[in-house]
């Protein structure tokens, strides 16, 4: 639970803030706080790789800790299924879970889960043109700063 208190929830909110609600897009800082997000997941996913839960063989608060980060990854420009397979898969499984489902329902389902935004860049073109933006800028602040992704 510390690890992500201390590193892939401060990272990925970084991540986001440089992403959405910075007026100016930093590249540096774009592409810092998505590489390190890029990194813990990574982590994550390697320790998923030969376990179903984060601690072993069953759900627990350890999960349940993890769950609200993972499940908005779309918004910060992570791709769980072509980077994290593991993730992607522990989050499916987590989800498929009746208690984290009713728990994700209060007060109401959000709009900023991977599904939502998944459904919103398919159904929307605004929202598609604003995810391929951000997919460029993603990709432009790597690029100018010789980013490439390294994690276990």
């Amino acid at each position: 639970m510390a690890w992500q208190h201390g590193g892939l929830g401060p990272m990925q909110g970084q991540a986001n803030h440089f992403l959405r609600a910075s007026k100016e897009k930093i590249p540096y800082g774009i592409q810092r706080y998505i590489g390190e997000s890029e990194r813990l997941y990574g982590i994550l996913d390697a320790r998923l790789a030969t376990r179903d839960y984060v601690v072993g063989g069953k759900f627990s608060i350890a999960d349940i800790n993890l769950l609200g980060w993972v499940n908005v990854t779309a918004l910060a420009g992570l791709d769980l299924e072509g980077q994290f397979p593991n993730v992607a898969k522990w989050l499916e499984r987590c989800l498929a879970r009746p208690g984290v489902q009713r728990g994700f329902a209060v007060p109401q389902e959000s709009s900023f889960t991977n599904a939502a935004v998944k459904k919103a860049i398919a159904t929307d073109p605004e929202k598609k043109k604003q995810a391929e933006e951000t997919a460029a800028l993603i990709k432009d602040a790597k690029e100018k700063y010789g980013y490439k992704y390294a994690s276990p």
